[in-house]
């Protein structure tokens, strides 16, 4: 959306909504094409969509977003920067960010107990392929065992032909609880208590699902160009905030809930009664470049062990593997570390190296980072052909806005993240804690796209909004004299100051930003951390 309203002036994204839960909630986003819209003749202005035979309709409520640069005044249908030769240079950093996803879940989740919840994460369960099983919503909360005893409820009617159980706690806390997530074993399950319909459940498959939503007491705000969106419409806007908080429901309540409302023609998933475990709450600031900002609150409601907590997760997306190579890029490494488990495929992920058929994970522990006070806080994918770097990808942490730093850092100084073995960044701010009700933890950071032919000197340069101005972070692994990092038109004059700078790394610009960018001279390799306005 953002590269197609650079180019044309504006952009139309259609939201795909999802009812299955008996709620509206976004399923994803889909760029549609600018020639399926008009405007209005009389003020060309409020867009149209074009009808079945070609007629101008108005578009459909909550069903578009119509997102309008302001590169030049006029109408919009002139705006876009495709009429503006002179400027295209600018907006060259962003020719390829597009081809990659931000966070695949609507939210990122979190670990507690083992599980991971929230996001797109529902409890996970077991989906039972049973044909004409003949269980209907009364018999939801009932208790069944497979062949070597193991207790099962039945929490949801897929069909006629499946249904979703879950193991039974078998810790002796329901906030500390264990529930185990594997195949259920044998070849039925057979009634224990509760059921109106009592047969044996022949089992014909069995696979991983979840029980959504798992979202409670959920609020979500829009706002644009710093004010909030209150009602239905079409908006333009530069910058782009998103406020949400929500309530993880606690899986062994709301197992209690079922068993307790057994019998119940229907059921509630998020009602009221299914105590709460934890309360999120996140914060995104888009900025004109597409990179994100964040703030990602956690707040126990009952105890917990928080397995992992990141607040972000992402992957370049699009990957042709017959033309291209993935590599990825991590700072503050010692050198090679080994895949999970195992000490025979090393990488060193400080000298990018190829991961295109990569199947293994890798972890960032302490014992593997260049300074044992200073954890890893920036992770990067970047796609190359033949070798020439051509669209990358970039997350991390910002410990100057993170309010509790000091709870973050003990928790980051085992462990600062990890990729999968999909090839999936997840980097961590909290690992394997015990928390108890009432705990609070903030984690602040950013992820975003870039264009490394922007400065080919760098290995990783991105502009991130952090609230009241932008932060730039650059990352170079060659000695340099007098380079310029290019910025954004929209960040001259403004004033900026160095956060950090690694050894060797020296910022000889004064002041603000000038029309050039910044002026560094550097000695090796080295990272940089400028706020600027």
């Amino acid at each position: 959306t953002t590269l197609c309203r650079r180019q044309k002036g504006y952009s139309f994204t259609e939201i795909i909504w999802d009812t299955s839960e008996g709620e509206w909630q976004p399923a994803r986003l889909e760029l549609r094409d600018p020639r399926w819209f008009r405007f209005e003749m009389h003020d060309r202005a409020t867009p149209l969509q074009i009808g079945e035979n070609g007629e101008r309709i108005p578009l459909a409520p909550f069903k578009f977003i119509f997102a309008r640069i302001k590169a030049k005044s006029g109408i919009s249908l002139r705006s876009g920067i495709a009429r503006i030769a002179a400027w295209a240079w600018m907006f060259k950093a962003y020719s390829s960010a597009a081809l990659h996803v931000i966070q695949s879940d609507d939210m990122p989740p979190f670990m507690i107990n083992g599980m991971y919840l929230s996001g797109n994460h529902g409890i996970i369960s077991r989906q039972i392929g049973a044909t004409a099983h003949g269980k209907t919503i009364p018999d939801l909360g009932s208790w069944w065992q497979n062949s070597v005893g193991a207790l099962y409820q039945l929490t949801a009617i897929v069909g006629v032909n499946a249904v979703l159980v879950t193991a039974k706690n078998t810790a002796a806390s329901d906030d500390l609880w264990s529930i185990a997530t594997g195949a259920v074993g044998g070849a039925t399950l057979t009634h224990v208590s509760g059921a109106l319909h009592t047969g044996a459940i022949t089992i014909a498959s069995d696979v991983q699902a979840q029980i959504k939503p798992a979202k409670q007491s959920l609020t979500r705000k829009i706002f644009i160009d710093g004010s909030e969106i209150s009602a239905p419409g079409i908006y333009s806007f530069t910058e782009l905030e998103i406020a949400e908080t929500h309530v993880v429901p606690n899986p062994v309540s709301l197992m209690n809930f079922l068993a307790a409302h057994v019998g119940a023609s229907a059921v509630n998933y998020i009602d009221p009664g299914i105590a709460g475990q934890v309360e999120i709450s996140l914060h995104y600031r888009i900025n004109p470049e597409g990179v994100w900002g964040f703030v990602y609150g956690l707040r126990m409601l009952q105890d917990g062990y928080l397995n992992l907590v990141g607040g972000q997760q992402s992957q370049v997306r699009y990957f042709n593997p017959a033309t291209e190579t993935m590599h990825a890029f991590v700072n503050r490494l010692s050198g090679p570390i080994p895949e999970d488990g195992g000490s025979t495929t090393p990488l060193d992920f400080g000298t990018l190296p190829d991961i295109s058929t990569n199947t293994l994970q890798y972890s960032f522990d302490a014992a593997h980072w260049a300074d044992p006070s200073l954890p890893p806080d920036l992770f990067a994918q970047i796609v190359m052909v033949g070798g020439s770097a051509v669209r990358g990808w970039a997350m991390g942490y910002d410990p100057a806005a993170d309010t509790s730093d000091a709870a973050r850092a003990a928790n980051s100084s085992v462990k600062a993240g990890f990729i999968s073995g999909a090839n999936k960044m997840y980097p961590e701010f909290i690992v394997n804690r015990a928390a108890s009700a009432g705990d609070y933890f903030e984690g602040s950071g950013w992820f975003g796209p870039f264009n490394p032919n922007d400065d080919p000197s760098a290995r990783v340069k991105v502009v991130y909004p952090n609230g009241g101005g932008d932060t730039l972070i650059w990352n170079t692994g060659a000695a340099l004299s007098n380079h310029w990092i290019p910025l954004a038109p929209r960040l001259r004059g403004k004033p900026f100051t160095v956060v950090a700078a690694d050894a060797g790394v020296t910022v000889q610009s004064k002041g603000t930003v000038s029309e050039r960018g910044l002026l560094v001279t550097t000695t090796g390799a080295g990272s940089l951390r400028v706020k600027i306005g």
